[in-house]
């Protein structure tokens, strides 16, 4: 028989203390790892990833303790996020002095315009894959670790009502392939850990009430929390299973050419794509094979999709009398700003004559500066291939790049 006046008086320091609590410092409740800890080091790997960028994001920052540390030599564009009332005016307090603006809102709606960071990092954070990849640049990266599913598992048996969000981990890192972007990495690790005291486990349930629903831990559950403790007792301490999973996913210019991709995403991208109809210029009496030409072209934000639209109608005009071209089409993914161009000539000559001489020089001079990795691709088609269409072009893409 457990002595409930002793025991609630043991645990009630920890309870209060979780009532103050802000930021999100908890190095001093660490268990104590009694098996490997994960292979990976996500603070090494954000480090990593926020030196190759030149604007970032950290969604749930908390009090700004690890982003500050994460951007102490960055000098880019810095914006984090925090939803709780607590801990965004501590971040603010930490983070604005270094230029790092602070906005207070949930993770699940973003309040950013499209393709505005280059690096997204989430650490234990909710997300919604498809807002994630809304806000990536092009070329943008997003890494997050999170809790697994196995975490805690021992104390379920006396827990019934404990919450099970379910597998975060496959969830996420479909959500983002189906959005676009490109699984670099996505790792999962359980281990084995001893907490010293029942203390620490009620501290850090009170800290985070989504866990156990309306936990109560110095009345209602008290019984069950010393039952727990009896039954994971060991002389190392309470032992408890941790878990962690970490994913790293990027969007490159390969996305957008990949026909299973766009398969997959048949009610978000594939909407926003539009073509326009295949133009006949030209034939040549003479030529059995005709020069394809497919051409890619990113721009790395909005601020010069007017000044593209206006330039392609500017360089399509003059097409009608390019000697040597015999048709052509354009593609736009408008929400992503991506631009492509697909057109048949008589030969290398006729191509090069046209790309070296105004309107076009002048174009890509103008537009360079605010474009990603433009990408080319050549081969011949028979006379008898026209007109060209977009997915048997795309198709030719895995095939030319090996």
């Amino acid at each position: 028989m457990h002595d409930m006046k002793l025991a609630r008086n043991r645990i009630r320091p920890f309870v209060e203390r979780a009532r103050q609590f802000s930021g999100w410092r908890l190095d001093e409740f660490d268990p104590k790892p009694l098996e490997p800890q994960p292979p990976w080091d996500y603070e090494t790997r954000a480090v990593e990833l926020v030196r190759a960028a030149n604007s970032v994001l950290d969604m749930g920052t908390g009090g700004g303790e690890l982003f500050d540390a994460l951007t102490a030599s960055f000098f880019g564009r810095t914006v984090a996020t925090e939803p709780w009332s607590v801990n965004a005016p501590i971040a603010a307090a930490r983070l604005r002095p270094r230029g790092i603006a602070v906005v207070r809102c949930g993770s699940l709606q973003l309040p950013f315009r499209p393709a505005i960071f280059d690096l997204v990092l989430n650490r234990h954070e909710e997300l919604d894959p498809a807002e994630v990849a809304r806000v990536i640049t092009f070329d943008g990266s997003v890494l997050t670790q999170q809790v697994g599913r196995s975490r805690w598992r021992e104390l379920r048996p006396f827990f019934p009502r404990m919450q099970d969000f379910g597998d975060l981990f496959h969830r996420y890192e479909h959500g983002l392939e189906t959005s676009g972007l490109t699984i670099v990495q996505a790792r999962t690790h359980d281990w084995k850990a001893a907490y010293r005291t029942l203390g620490d486990i009620v501290f850090l349930l009170c800290i985070a009430p989504w866990e156990i629903p309306h936990f109560d831990p110095l009345d209602a559950d008290l019984p069950a929390l010393l039952a727990a403790e009896e039954s994971l007792s060991t002389e190392q301490g309470i032992v408890l299973t941790e878990s962690r999973f970490l994913i790293e996913a990027r969007r490159t210019w390969e996305d957008d050419f990949d026909p299973v991709k766009e398969y997959r995403m048949a009610h978000g991208d594939v909407k926003s794509i539009v073509d326009s109809p295949w133009t006949s210029v030209g034939t040549s009496d003479t030529a059995q094979e005709y020069l394809v030409l497919l051409t890619y072209l990113p721009l790395k934000g909005y601020r010069k999709m007017l000044t593209l639209v206006r330039r392609s109608r500017a360089v399509s005009h003059p097409l009608a009398k390019t000697p040597g071209l015999i048709g052509f089409t354009f593609r736009a993914k408008l929400f992503r700003h991506r631009f492509w161009t697909l057109s048949a000539w008589e030969d290398e000559k006729a191509l090069m004559d046209f790309v070296g001489k105004v309107p076009h020089l002048d174009t890509m001079k103008v537009l360079g500066p605010y474009m990603g990795d433009a990408a080319f691709f050549r081969w011949s088609v028979r006379r008898d291939a026209l007109p060209l269409q977009w997915d048997d072009a795309l198709r030719r893409i895995p095939s030319s790049r090996a």
